[in-house]
């Protein structure tokens, strides 16, 4: 481990270059025996994502063969970002999701920007990557192509849990919020923070079993560390009060398991209400100000909101209250859902 840590430190230097993606595999090749054995640490994974990210190299057991992608151009993309597109793929038989990143090779590798994209990037991989779960999408692998890095994952027939439940409006929201805490439990016992959470990256398989995506934000945290990306565009809705105003609350601008659970109650309320929180207030400015005077949506009411009940209402109030050490813990969350699960009819 320490050798690998003055790694770290050397990788400016041009001797120590030839050596890292060795020692990049070595370490890869360790972490998944271990993991076989359910004792991998969360420090070996951070070491690892490090180098990768300080030298742009990433393991060769992540690597897939163009060859066996099949991707039709002429078909148009499923789902787009700031600097990806998502299309459906072939992958030995199976239908595959593919996401093309292809703004890290439009600009100089050696640019601020661009590195900052390959930290999102290599983030996202390495999450997935090393943390396997029931109620998180599955890592296939990466492809290099010239004009793309595509980042390959299972197919999600249902797309977003929002076009699930309007496709399936007498769904379990119960069951589907049960499957987003459990995954988000799950994250937290080993170290990850998501940071990015909204019904937007929560993703429905052909089970109707609800998964967690888009893990761009998210950080491995150990030894009261966390490694994240401060930006807050496009999530302010979902977004800890502490994270909008830190000076007020003296605390620093870091993405925590608190934050998430906050990102929670509002994704819950989401489901619930078929609608974005604070939907009415078209500007973000005006929500940052009502969530720092305490203000939240009001309850969900009519057919969306079957299933939440009062008990359920409560947890959701205090998953969002404005003192995050006030906040119920994921795992508290996962045994109130199991809970309520065995009111709800199926």
């Amino acid at each position: 481990m320490s050798t690998a840590l003055d790694l770290i430190r050397l990788t400016d230097t041009q001797s120590a270059l030839p050596c890292v993606p060795c020692v990049i595999n070595f370490i890869d090749d360790i972490s998944r025996e271990l993991d076989d054995r359910d004792s991998s640490p969360p420090q070996l994974y951070d070491v690892l994502r490090k180098l990768c990210e300080a030298t742009g190299t990433l393991p060769l057991s992540c690597a897939i063969s163009p060859k066996k992608l099949q991707v039709d151009p002429a078909i148009g993309p499923v789902a787009s970002g700031g600097f990806a597109v998502v299309r459906k793929g072939k992958h030995q038989g199976s239908d595959v999701a593919v996401k093309e990143i292809q703004y890290m090779w439009r600009v100089s590798r050696t640019s601020g920007e661009t590195n900052a994209y390959r930290k999102y990037i290599f983030r996202e991989i390495f999450i997935l990557r090393y943390i396997r779960h029931r109620n998180i999408i599955r890592f296939r692998g990466i492809v290099l192509q010239p004009s793309a890095l595509c980042i390959m994952y299972d197919w999600m027939c249902w797309g977003r849990v929002s076009d699930f439940l309007k496709a399936n409006p007498l769904a379990n929201r119960v069951k589907l919020l049960l499957d987003l805490a459990t995954g988000m439990e799950y994250l937290h016992r080993n170290g990850v923070v998501h940071g990015d959470s909204k019904s937007a990256n929560v993703l429905v398989d052909d089970e109707q079993v609800a998964r967690i995506a888009d893990f761009g934000l998210g950080a491995f945290t150990y030894e009261n560390k966390c490694i994240t990306t401060t930006t807050l565009a496009g999530t302010v809705r979902w977004t800890a009060p502490e994270l909008l105003d830190p000076e007020s609350y003296g605390v620093q601008p870091v993405r925590t398991p608190q934050s998430d659970v906050y990102a929670f109650a509002m994704t819950a309320w989401e489901i619930f209400a078929e609608n974005v929180p604070f939907h009415e207030v078209p500007h973000d400015t005006a929500v940052i100000l009502r969530v720092g005077r305490g203000v939240r949506p009001d309850r969900p009411v009519g057919r969306a909101a079957v299933g939440l009940s009062d008990p359920l209402w409560d947890l959701i109030s205090h998953c969002w209250d404005g003192d995050w050490r006030n906040r119920t813990s994921s795992a508290e969350i996962v045994e109130c859902l199991k809970s309520e699960l065995r009111l709800v009819p199926p």
